[in-house]
């Protein structure tokens, strides 16, 4: 009787396991099971040092407007469960999709000091597959992503009403990420100095750097540095350059 009540509990678990993570990332339900009941039934917010990630298709709004609503639906269906697989394979955790972008980030809930090389990893991981995809005619004309990530602190935890919250990441880090994301070469993958810096030796030899810019609400110059996976012949000048958010 205790074996079959374990293993119906065990079952129960992997339902309720299941079932939070078509809602959250693997990592935050994990964190969820683990710390048990809650208070007011939320992780509290604390500061925490993080990767954050933002991958949006490009010209993603004329691609709309020449397909229907179900064509569209299908298309994201498909590019959502395709991405989320270097997300999560990195540890990663799904903050929210944002329409067509992908918001993601890395170092939490559980630290992790190697953040900013899964931040990497991560993006490598979706062009890479973003290119076979579109070789093998997935859609009706081939598709690109521009990702964008940077590394600092933020404030990490659930937010929002007593109706509904998002485990979510909040400050100038996740801000400057969002407005890197729109200066970003089609196919490839801009990061700041803060992250150019944390990923050390072994995997800078990915990136060239692209100029100093200025981005609206940052009141100093960001160090931006490129990838080059499809050899654009020189990087684009950023010096003085004003961008606003999307």
């Amino acid at each position: 009787m205790q074996r079959w009540l374990l293993s119906r509990r065990l079952q129960e678990q992997a339902q309720i396991r299941q079932k939070l993570e078509r809602y959250h990332s693997p990592a935050v339900v994990h964190q969820l099971i683990s710390v048990g009941a809650l208070k007011n039934g939320r992780l509290p917010p604390r500061e925490a040092e993080i990767s954050i990630l933002f991958a949006d298709i490009v010209n993603f709004t004329p691609i709309a407007e020449q397909s229907s609503p179900s064509a569209i639906a299908d298309l994201l269906n498909v590019f959502f469960e395709e991405m989320l697989h270097s997300v999560f394979a990195q540890g990663g955790t799904l903050d929210k999709f944002i329409g067509d972008c992908i918001m993601a980030f890395f170092g939490a809930p559980e630290p992790q000091i190697d953040h900013a090389e899964r931040a990497i990893a991560t993006a490598m991981g979706m062009l890479n597959r973003l290119d076979q995809l579109n070789l093998q005619n997935i859609w009706p004309q081939p598709i690109q992503l521009r990702v964008a990530i940077n590394s600092g602190k933020a404030f990490v935890g659930d937010v929002g009403s007593s109706q509904r919250v998002d485990y979510t990441v909040l400050g100038g880090t996740v801000n400057l990420a969002a407005r890197l994301e729109t200066i970003c070469p089609p196919g490839e993958c801009v990061i700041t100095d803060a992250t150019y810096q944390a990923i050390g030796d072994r995997h800078q030899d990915l990136f060239i750097p692209m100029g100093a810019g200025r981005f609206k609400g940052i009141d100093r110059p960001i160090q931006v540095y490129r990838t080059q996976r499809h050899r654009h012949p020189k990087p684009l000048p950023l010096k003085s350059t004003e961008v606003s958010s999307s």
